[in-house]
This record gives C-alpha cells, sequence and structure tokens, in this order.
C-alpha cells in the first residue's frame, strides 16, 4: 500500500496528517484500497464504500466518516476495479 493512505491526493492528506497514521484507519484504507483494486459489480463497489464508512466510524476519523464515505461514493468511481490512481506513485495495495 501507498505511504498516501487511502489514496488521498496529496492536497488533502495533510488535513488528516494525523487520523491517518492510526493503524485502525491504515487497516480501514488498505482494505478497501484493495477492494478497489479487485473491481466488480455496482453492488460490491457499494458493499466496500459501506465497509469503509462503518470502519471510519470505529476511528480516530469518526467525524469525517460521513463525508468521506460521500465523496467515496462520488468521486471514486473512475478508480473502481484498478483504474488510474493518479496520485498514488504506481504501487499496488497488498492483497
Amino acid at each position: 500500500m501507498s505511504d498516501n493512505a487511502c489514496s488521498l491526493p496529496p492536497w488533502l492528506s495533510w488535513i488528516f496528517d494525523a487520523a491517518l497514521a492510526s493503524p485502525a484507519v491504515q487497516r480501514a484504507c488498505r482494505e478497501h484500497d484493495v477492494a478497489y483494486r479487485r473491481g466488480g459489480s455496482e453492488r460490491d463497489r457499494a458493499l466496500a464504500d459501506a465497509r469503509l464508512l462503518v470502519k471510519l466510524l470505529r476511528t480516530t476519523l469518526w467525524e469525517w466518516a460521513e463525508a468521506w464515505y460521500l465523496a467515496v461514493r462520488q468521486y471514486g468511481g473512475s478508480h473502481w476495479g484498478g483504474g488510474a490512481w493518479m496520485w498514488v506513485r504506481n504501487e499496488v495495495p497488498e492483497a
């Protein structure tokens, strides 16, 4: 996995720097990135995003979890199924 947790663009990563260091957040992000790399149906994507929401609600990002979820739903579609991760440096998340 990239050191850029949750595959955030660099201009947004610095806002969440401390929260992203949490092992629970890292785990949730890694699992979500793996699901996105794997792809599948639109239902699979919705389930991956819902799992991320539930996991983030249990972390230091709980106050941002709903906004994070909505952003992923709105803007994550082009990354589903191995789409371009324009801000990740050729790194593939661990399976």
